[in-house]
């Protein structure tokens, strides 16, 4: 089935699934933990959004530090439940 693909279709497929790790970020982080009860892993990714602008959207920097740490809160209280 491999070798029915064109070229156009494998650079398609490549494109789509390849692309994810290859932008490059400001911020890449990737990081494991061994806990007790067993291992985890946490990603943080930042970076230029280069997706083409559809409509303005414009979120006060206080809402979004507010929903950044209650999403670590939610990590942390995740991985200290058991």
């Amino acid at each position: 089935m491999a070798a029915s693909f064109t070229p156009a279709q494998l650079q398609a497929i490549h494109r789509a699934f390849g692309m994810r790790y290859a932008v490059g970020h400001s911020l890449d982080v990737r990081r494991s933990v061994a806990l007790p009860w067993g291992r985890y892993y946490f990603v943080m990714l930042a970076g230029r959004d280069r997706q083409p602008q559809r409509a303005k959207r414009w979120m006060p920097v206080a809402l979004v530090l507010a929903s950044a740490t209650m999403l670590a809160n939610v990590a942390v209280q995740t991985l200290c439940w058991r």
